[in-house]
């Protein structure tokens, strides 16, 4: 088993794993425990986000040899230094990954072997200069486009036709990606997510009851043990059931006459994998034919900025939007109104007039 996990990384995160194996001076002293803690440390940082930190970690390397610097010679200093190197050589971490991120990445991956660093004043003041200098010099950071909720309604009644046959398990492969795609997009719209979380869910992470549903949320971001996973509870009212809601619980009651195993992906792809968010968009962008900017593609993150436009639009507190996408500062979540735009009220109460005030929302963490 541990050998087939091994063998399903890329080669970024192979020569990452390679990394750890041949990094003797820490597992070593584990004498026979050796190759199991070095099983240990893949799991830890393979929770949907192994990939990720190879990337990280790639970049790192690269520079350490440029610098002519070893690996174990790493010091808080070094990564100060990588941050201004980062400065200099713009391009060189992916767009859309913060510096900060990237960092707190290459400290996950100094960890595991056995380099634990303490996070002294220099780069933390290295960061925040570094952010200041980015907005000076670059241009103004690309803005996602708003996923319309008209979209996710037309995205509904597509898969609405076809969802006896995928509860008879008759469809072909792009009706079957049609309902479970729709049933994604429905859940990230209902929840705020941007596919970060809902990527990760499970069939028994959704529960129905008479005044709504509860669903818990994964993050695929750095595992932290000491920090619970992101839990929705959200309460519609009794016996209130909107159209995404109603067709969430169908969706769910095919599952289950399916036999799919409790403990298995909430969207799964043919083959058992999950099928991510942005794989949804994609797929109903080419289906329907969904015009957008070249500009401002729609992803699964336009989802998010939907979400809080029109629940925004209709009187939900920023505060309650800020609770929904898990953020710490409402600073964060007003970065996602797209003001003036046309909304449809009738559609946004459907989906978010439950966290507004005057119906005592019940939702919590």
């Amino acid at each position: 088993m541990a050998a087939e996990w091994v063998q399903s990384l890329n080669r970024n995160s192979r020569r990452l794993w390679n990394g750890i194996i041949n990094y003797s001076p820490v597992y070593n002293l584990l004498g026979r425990y050796a190759n199991t803690r070095r099983l240990f440390a893949l799991g830890r940082l393979s929770g949907g986000s192994w990939n990720t930190y190879a990337s990280h970690f790639q970049n790192f390397l690269h520079f350490l040899s440029s610098e002519q610097l070893p690996l174990e010679t790493v010091t808080e200093t070094t990564l100060e230094m990588y941050v201004c190197y980062l400065a200099e050589q713009p391009g060189t971490i992916k767009a859309g990954t913060t510096v900060a991120s990237h960092i707190s990445g290459i400290r996950s991956c100094l960890r595991e072997l056995g380099i634990i660093l303490n996070d002294a004043t220099g780069t933390s003041a290295a960061l925040a200069g570094y952010k200041r200098f980015a907005l000076m010099v670059k241009p103004a950071p690309h803005q996602h486009a708003a996923w319309p909720l008209e979209h996710t309604r037309l995205v509904l009644r597509r898969a609405r036709a076809l969802l006896s046959l995928f509860r008879n398990g008759t469809l072909d492969m792009a009706g079957y990606r049609t309902v479970v795609g729709a049933a994604h997009i429905v859940l990230a719209q209902l929840t705020f997510s941007r596919g970060h979380t809902t990527n990760n869910v499970l069939l028994s992470d959704l529960d129905f009851t008479d005044t709504g549903f509860s669903v818990v949320l994964r993050s695929q971001k750095r595992p932290q043990d000491h920090l619970p996973h992101q839990e929705h509870h959200v309460s519609l009212g009794r016996s209130y059931r909107t159209d995404p809601v109603q067709f969430l619980l169908d969706y769910v009651a095919a599952l289950r006459h399916l036999s799919v195993h409790p403990d298995s992906w909430l969207f799964p792809t043919a083959k058992g994998k999950g099928f991510s968010l942005d794989a949804a968009v994609k797929h109903f962008v080419a289906l329907c034919d969904l015009r957008h900017s070249e500009n401002a593609p729609l992803t699964g993150h336009t989802i998010r900025v939907g979400s809080v436009s029109a629940a925004f639009s209709i009187g939900v507190p920023l505060p309650t939007c800020a609770y929904m996408c898990h953020h710490k500062q409402v600073s964060s979540t007003q970065g996602y109104i797209r003001h003036g735009l046309k909304i449809d009220t009738d559609l946004a109460f459907q989906y978010f007039g439950n966290l507004r005030p005057s119906t005592g929302s019940g939702h919590s963490v």
